[in-house]
């Protein structure tokens, strides 16, 4: 049931690409994939499913040009998820917040979790490809 919730939420955001905003959509398709491996990576198989969520959604203010607090607002999301996307602090956030520090490559100092993440990004980049094919 978690999977096929997951796999809704990837369709709905498909369903707003175009050609604008089609590398925004794959970049927080990346991103959640690679949320949802470090979620796997650190034990936290519980909570996967939320660290996917957290990194699709990052961006859907910008997607959808409103507050995220109005989309949060409307989206059934679990509260640790609503306040990563709302900037509070949790280990959720962090995680998010190391991604997209990573992405923009303002810290270089970790070359064991560069390694790491390296990996976690081709396995994210590779599920991207596959479901850029449905």
């Amino acid at each position: 049931l978690l999977e096929m919730r997951k796999w809704i939420y990837i369709i709905m955001l498909k369903d707003f690409q175009m050609i604008e905003n089609k590398e925004l959509i794959k970049n927080c398709l990346i991103r959640a994939k690679m949320m949802e491996l470090v979620a796997i990576n650190k034990g936290k198989d519980a909570e996967k499913e939320d660290y996917f969520l957290a990194g699709m959604f990052s961006e859907i203010d910008v997607l959808m040009n409103r507050k995220m607090v109005d989309l949060v607002a409307e989206l059934p999301l679990k509260e640790s998820v609503r306040t990563t996307l709302l900037g509070g602090d949790n280990q959720m956030k962090q995680t998010l917040d190391h991604l997209i520090e990573r992405e923009k490559n303002e810290n270089s100092e970790q070359e064991k979790q560069d390694a790491e993440l390296m990996a976690i990004y081709l396995e994210a980049l590779a599920w991207v490809s596959d479901i850029q094919m449905i």
